[in-house]
């Protein structure tokens, strides 16, 4: 095509992975250049690709071929990821910006978060590698908090996987939440019962376009307390060394909350984009979508 773009060098790019449909260099419907592969998992694959039509980037997920041989399933993909697309654009959420069909299998294409140099662009990686400092956990909590309240007044009542691999972190250091209501696809349908098995055993193996981290949720309970943001308190087994993290994060939390109140604590750790202007609200956040 006349309007190639030379592909990216990112941290953790795969030119092709074991399952994958696609690979580096491959076409998608004429419409996608695949530049690689961003992440495979239990039941789905993400491609980084550049639309020659729009002249952008997208990652571009779909299903494993097993599960879209499945009518219904191939319909509960269509509906979660359209409600994930009318969400539209809000600074912490990644944007869903449509559903496209290319010979017979369905795609959703995604903001792409891009990694640091480290490879880091979730939260998974960042409290693996770089664990947030307590005012930093607060700013992310905070945004976390504005995405999910945003996304509940545009009707989305469960997110169904709610995980710091599903909380992506840009360069900016800004929240993204994603991956909205996609994990219940195959819950709810029919599929086989030991390709469903199979897919939930893998499915932390891809949150959308983690670079680096496990995808899993254990441990992960001492940065977001229940105590300040119910919603992220991840389930599962809980080691003593996070348990002991996680209640000193509490006494450090309820200490500054002693020392200032919750509305100026907010606007210090939201940053200087809010200075000068109260903590944003579900309105604030539509008139920035």
């Amino acid at each position: 095509m006349g309007d190639s773009s030379p592909s990216p060098r990112i941290p953790g790019l795969r030119d092709s992975v074991p399952g994958a449909a696609y690979k580096k260099g491959d076409v998608i419907g004429q419409r996608y250049e695949v530049y690689g592969v961003l992440g495979a998992g239990g039941f789905g694959i993400v491609y980084l690709v550049y639309a020659h039509e729009a002249r952008n980037v997208y990652a571009l997920k779909t299903f494993r071929d097993e599960f879209l041989a499945n009518a219904e399933t191939r319909e509960r993909f269509r509906k979660e990821a359209s409600v994930w697309v009318d969400l539209e654009r809000h600074p912490y959420l990644v944007r869903a910006h449509f559903v496209d069909q290319v010979a017979g299998r369905l795609f959703i294409a995604m903001e792409y978060i891009a990694p640091t140099v480290r490879g880091l662009n979730s939260l998974d990686g960042h409290l693996r590698l770089t664990p947030p400092d307590l005012a930093q956990s607060l700013r992310w909590a905070i945004q976390f908090c504005h995405g999910m309240e945003y996304a509940y007044s545009r009707g989305v009542r469960c997110h169904r996987d709610i995980k710091p691999a599903n909380i992506m972190i840009g360069t900016d250091k800004t929240v993204k939440i994603t991956d909205f209501g996609l994990a219940g696809v195959l819950d709810s349908s029919s599929v086989d019962s030991g390709n469903r098995s199979s897919a939930q055993q893998g499915k932390g193996d891809l949150s959308c376009q983690t670079r680096a981290g496990t995808g899993s949720a254990h441990r992960n309970t001492c940065l977001l307390s229940s105590s300040l943001t119910p919603p992220l308190v991840t389930k599962g087994a809980t080691s003593t060394a996070s348990e002991s993290c996680c209640f000193r994060w509490q006494q450090e939390a309820i200490s500054l909350h002693n020392r200032k109140d919750v509305q100026r604590l907010a606007q210090a750790t939201l940053g200087s984009s809010h200075a000068g202007s109260s903590v944003p609200t579900i309105d604030n956040h539509r008139a920035l979508s």
